[in-house]
C-alpha cells in the first residue's frame, strides 16, 4: 500500500494525458522528451514554442534538403493565451529514404501522444508508417495525421501529426506550408519579414520557395 502511495499515482496522472485548455507553453518541456528541445515565440503576440527542424536522414533529396522532423506549440491566433494546436511536421524531402523519416516520426508521435492524450491512437503506428492520413477523436482531442504532396511531387511531401483541442471554437482548416526562410537561433518559430501567413511551422510557410536550412539541424 505504501509503495503504490508513492509510485501509482504519478502513472495514474500520466494515464489522464494534459487538458486542451493549458496554456501553450505548458506543452514546450514534452519537445525534448521527444529528443527535439524547443526555444520560445513571442511571448505576448505568439505564446508557444518550436523546435528547430532536425535532420532525420542522410541523404538530401532533389530539392537539396534532407528529412527533417520538428514540434510545435501553437497558440490560438486571436485568442493567444490558449493552445489551437500541437504538431509534429516531418518534411520528406527526400522520397527514397521515406521509411527512415516514417520510423523517426513514430517514437515522437507515440510519445506525444502518451504524455498529451495518456493513449496511442489506435492505428497510428500503421498509418504513420504507411504515410496515409488518419483522424481520432479522444480525451478530449482530435488527433490528425495528414500527407500534403509538395509540388512536383518528386521533391517529397509532409507527414504532420496534429493534436486539436476538440472544444476549440476557433480550429482552422489543417493548413500545411511550405519551407522558407530560416530564423536567427534562439528565434525558433517566430515570424519573420518572408513570412506571410499567422498559422506556420518553423522554416515554414505558404508563399514562398524552399531554402537549405540543414545547417540549422544541429542546433539546441
Amino acid at each position: 500500500m505504501g509503495i503504490c502511495a508513492v509510485l501509482c499515482v504519478p502513472l495514474l496522472s500520466q494515464a489522464q494525458g494534459m487538458a486542451p485548455t493549458l496554456h501553450p507553453e505548458t506543452f514546450c518541456p514534452l519537445g525534448a522528451k521527444m529528443g527535439m528541445a524547443t526555444g520560445p515565440f513571442d511571448k505576448v503576440d505568439f505564446p508557444g514554442c518550436s523546435s528547430p527542424p532536425k535532420a532525420v536522414t542522410a541523404n538530401r533529396g532533389h530539392s537539396g534538403l534532407q528529412n527533417t522532423l520538428a514540434f510545435y506549440s501553437m497558440s490560438q491566433p486571436d485568442k493567444v493565451q490558449q493552445l489551437e494546436y500541437l504538431s509534429l511536421l516531418l518534411n520528406v524531402n527526400n522520397p527514397q529514404e521515406a521509411k527512415g523519416a516514417y520510423a523517426a516520426l513514430m517514437p515522437a508521435a507515440t510519445t506525444l501522444s502518451t504524455q498529451v492524450l495518456g493513449e496511442i491512437p489506435k492505428g497510428l503506428e500503421q498509418a504513420i508508417m504507411a504515410g496515409q492520413s488518419k483522424s481520432w477523436k479522444l480525451r478530449g482531442w482530435r488527433a490528425e495525421l495528414k500527407r500534403k504532396e509538395f509540388s512536383p511531387a518528386s521533391n517529397g511531401h509532409q507527414l504532420t501529426y496534429r493534436l486539436y483541442g476538440v472544444l476549440s471554437r476557433n480550429r482552422r482548416k489543417f493548413r500545411q506550408p511550405i519551407n522558407v526562410a530560416c530564423p536567427a537561433p534562439g528565434r525558433w518559430g517566430r515570424p519573420n519579414s518572408r513570412v506571410t501567413s499567422r498559422h506556420f511551422d518553423h522554416g515554414n510557410a505558404s508563399r514562398t520557395s524552399r531554402p537549405d536550412c540543414s545547417g540549422l539541424d544541429e542546433a539546441d
